[in-house]
């Protein structure tokens, strides 16, 4: 590891630090370690450590500064003193993935508990009107050239690998003695121009330590130094996002396999998926379908050759719990079923049906040349046939159910619908509406709002967090997490708790991603629509789906002609799939 300086932040906690350095030269043992410390209680460590004292108290920010000011190679590994190596602590998967994507400038690890519990902590910060979230990041999954599985997002842990060039450019803010954290990598996502990742293989362990009460007195002004910032960035608000992810979540959640006929609205469940927190991999942003996937479906059904081995490392590299679709299915599963058979962890088959009239319809308005009747019900009884020899767990959906759902999505549609949707209204929804609202952190709904209903087969079915699958309240949207941990810092006048009005040497106000009024410029924020949906409901919704994902909170806020240029989506959350 001649490329990478380990660098470590510590405050009057000798024994933590020097547990942390021994723990090191047990993994690395010729690596350069170099501590920075500004409390007045020091550690005894190794003469081949290298130290550097700073002022007492002087803070978080400046000491990782100094780490900065003495880097001398091309990477730099950020720890906390109450952090320890163990034999699940590899580096290299890190730098491996810095040096397979140029536009990354940080990788951060994962972190095991006390509980025995690993989070990888991959979160995004969004910004509107003058509030701050913080949420779990979505799962834009990469993979490098050789299976290492990454995730885009905007925050890590303090467990990280940063690059020289973006550290060059990218300094924490010296003001910030503590509760630096999120703005460093807010300051990050406003500049656009590095992306930060996160990767679960490395794992390091945090030791559970009492913290004195002299100790907690510096600890405890976290809070007044981020409404600080908060406030100097003309934020009122912060809100975290709840629940964490945890990796070790994934053996609760079966891997799943789509199968449907064609215009059954896999595309848009398979998204819903995608935010509930399963890995779709490689997909394609139209129809978030896996290219090799798709690519040996097509092979097959057009000249009978199958590929066992390329199929089985197709499912082999995707980071768990994974979810592909393909209409394809219908005609190709029962070839999958070698393959699957050969991975340890079986997944679950999810059966999306719809009526036949409305299957008909939208293949005729699509311009379906042929004797359509013929080769759909072909279709349909090859799905039927796939579902019934599916030797493993199974679930149904209602396309009908998902439908009344997902317009709870599609602001367009939504406000359309208060006129046309009212006139047409199915008994199944009546009553059902979602109450406008101009408040963009929550959506109320209506006590009879539609729900989705899941055939469960083998008590297979799941949620996020690993319980019985068997009926999704809408209340709830797909993916939302509940808003809590919030506070809300006093709206007088901005300053720091050493009672100065600047940062970084200037005054800073504006919101960043916002106007000068603090607004994004949208109007009214989301608004359901009621009643039953329509023939050009259905045909919209693919669309529409893909237009307003991957960011939950721009449905609720943006106007419908601004979706696609939100102030607080940036390139890359447009891009990603």
């Amino acid at each position: 590891m001649h490329d990478v300086t380990f660098g470590i932040t510590t405050f009057n906690r000798p024994g933590l630090v020097r547990r942390l350095v021994e723990s090191i030269r047990l993994r690395y043992p010729r690596v350069r370690i170099v501590v920075a410390d500004n409390g007045n209680v020091h550690a005894r460590l190794p003469d081949d450590v290298e130290v550097l004292r700073m002022p007492f108290d002087c803070g978080l920010s400046r000491a990782r500064n100094a780490l900065i000011d003495h880097l001398q190679t091309d990477y730099l590994l950020i720890l906390e003193d109450d952090f320890l190596f163990t034999e699940e602590t590899q580096i290299e998967p890190m730098r491996e993935v810095l040096q397979a994507d140029e536009t990354i400038g940080a990788v951060g690890g994962a972190i095991r508990g006390a509980d025995s519990r690993v989070t990888c902590y991959a979160l995004d910060i969004e910004v509107c009107r003058r509030t701050m979230r913080v949420r779990e990041a979505i799962h834009r999954v990469e993979v490098t050239a050789s299976g290492i599985a990454y995730r885009l997002c905007d925050m890590v842990w303090n467990f990280a690998l940063f690059r020289r060039e973006m550290l060059a450019e990218h300094r924490w803010v010296d003001k910030l003695k503590i509760g630096e954290h999120c703005p460093f990598f807010y300051e990050i996502k406003l500049a656009g121009n590095w992306r930060i990742a996160a990767c679960s293989v490395p794992r390091i362990y945090h030791v559970p330590q009492p913290r004195p009460k002299d100790y907690l007195v510096y600890r405890r002004r976290a809070a007044a130094f981020f409404e600080a910032y908060l406030r100097s960035r003309g934020i009122d608000h912060y809100k975290r996002i709840l629940p964490y992810h945890f990796e070790d979540d994934a053996i609760l959640m079966p891997s799943l396999i789509v199968l449907a006929v064609g215009h059954s609205g896999t595309t848009i469940v398979t998204r819903m998926l995608q935010q509930m927190g399963w890995n779709l991999g490689p997909a394609d942003q139209e129809f978030a379908e896996h290219a090799t996937i798709r690519d040996l479906n097509e092979r097959y059904i057009q000249t009978g050759r199958w590929d066992g081995r390329a199929a089985l490392a197709a499912l082999q590299e995707l980071p768990q719990p994974w979810v592909i679709k393909d209409p394809r299915f219908v005609s190709t599963l029962h070839r999958w079923l070698p393959v699957i058979a050969k991975l340890a962890s079986k997944p679950t088959l999810l059966q999306l049906r719809r009526d036949r009239d409305a299957l008909r319809a939208s293949y005729r308005r699509r311009g379906a040349p042929g004797d359509l009747d013929f080769r759909l019900d072909q279709m349909i009884r090859d799905r039927d046939r796939q579902y019934d020899r599916w030797p493993y767990a199974r679930l149904t959906l209602e396309y009908e159910s998902v439908a009344a759902a997902v317009m709870t999505f599609d602001l367009n549609r939504a406000q359309q619908g208060d006129a046309a949707g009212r006139a047409t209204r199915d008994p199944r929804t009546r009553g059902s509406a979602m109450s406008p609202s101009t408040d963009c952190q929550g959506v109320t709904h209506d006590s009879s709002s539609p729900s989705m209903f899941v055939h469960s087969e083998s008590g297979s079915g799941y949620d996020s967090k690993g319980r019985s699958w068997g009926h999704v309240d809408s209340s709830l949207p797909f993916g939302f997490g509940i808003e809590s941990d919030s506070y809300v810092p006093q709206a007088s006048e901005c300053g720091w708790p050493d009672g100065s009005q600047q940062i970084d040497g200037s005054q800073q106000t504006g919101c960043g991603t916002l106007s000068s009024d603090g607004s994004d410029g949208s109007g009214n924020a989301f608004r359901g629509a009621a009643g039953a949906p329509t023939e050009a409901d259905i045909d919209g919704w693919e669309h529409s789906l893909r237009r307003i994902y991957p960011d939950p909170f721009q449905i609720m806020d943006a106007p419908a002609d601004k979706q696609s240029s939100h102030p607080n989506v940036t390139p890359r959350d447009r891009e990603a799939p």
